[in-house]
């Protein structure tokens, strides 16, 4: 047996979690394998891992058809040409970095590279509450990207009430986005029958409007129930100051009357201790 100390990788025996995961995948083996030999095997019947997809796509080659191993491989033999490998060091930051320094308005600098975002990035991270707040807007979007799929579904039912065209995915999610981060939340959209959304979604492409007549008008009428709704609470607010008002001394004098009639409970009961005693 091969020792592991003062070895790489390629000459370490397989681990036991290898040997049984090539057991379940029916594949023989000798006894004595590596750990690299068994992981090559392994990746024979696995698709390759996003990360290699990604880097190969960058690099101009295709994916398709290839098993773990395989792109691994290929990729391995790009990475040895030091054009390539400078390349990949050199790309330009991800939409994933970039977005993340919009959410924390920084400026993103002409031609960005990969690295120097991470770097970017590590020191706004280096505050906890920046992390945390990054984390909050993540698990937003992630919320919003489950909300379309069932939006997208419940959509197509109303897009004919507002004269419009089934949304796309891509718009469904611009608008959803746009307007939970302008604090309007799913459950008012659905109140309000998706007039909300379908308003916005005309903003951002007017091509999804079918006939402008009838969507300007549920549109108008939209707006006219949201005005009325506003004139109702607006109309309410004086008449509940004047109620307030109304009824302020009465409860002063309440108060007034049970302070007295407390102190008159405790005078009694004092007495009433002291004559006890005598």
């Amino acid at each position: 047996m091969t020792s592991k100390l003062g070895s790489g990788r390629s000459e370490e025996v397989a681990s036991e979690a290898q040997r049984k995961y090539l057991d379940r995948l029916g594949l023989t083996y000798s006894n004595d394998i590596t750990a690299a030999a068994a992981s090559d095997l392994i990746g024979m019947k696995l698709p390759p891992e996003p990360e290699t997809v990604e880097m190969l796509k960058f690099l101009g080659i295709s994916s398709e058809g290839m098993t773990q191993t395989d792109a691994r491989k290929r990729l391995a033999d790009a990475m040895a040409n030091p054009e390539n490998k400078q390349k990949w060091a050199e790309r330009s930051a991800s939409k994933d970095q970039t977005d993340c320094l919009e959410f924390f308005k920084q400026v993103i600098p002409k031609g960005l590279t990969h690295s120097v975002a991470e770097i970017m990035l590590r020191d706004l991270f280096a505050d906890e509450a920046k992390a945390d707040a990054w984390d909050a807007e993540v698990e937003r979007r992630e919320l919003a990207e489950s909300e379309i799929d069932d939006f997208i579904d419940l959509i197509a039912d109303y897009a004919d009430d507002h004269a419009c065209r089934k949304p796309s995915k891509k718009l469904a999610r611009a608008v959803v986005l746009d307007l939970l981060a302008n604090g309007v939340t799913v459950e008012r959209i659905e109140a309000e029958r998706y007039t909300p959304f379908f308003r916005r979604a005309a903003e951002l492409d007017p091509s999804i409007v079918k006939d402008a007549a009838p969507f300007q008008q549920r549109i108008a009428a939209a707006c006219n129930m949201e005005t009325r709704s506003m004139r109702g609470e607006a109309r309410m607010a004086p008449g509940n100051a004047r109620l307030r008002r109304r009824w302020l001394p009465w409860v002063f004098l309440a108060a007034l009357f049970g302070a007295a009639a407390l102190l008159g409970l405790l005078t009694l009961a004092f007495r009433l201790f002291g004559a006890t005693e005598e």
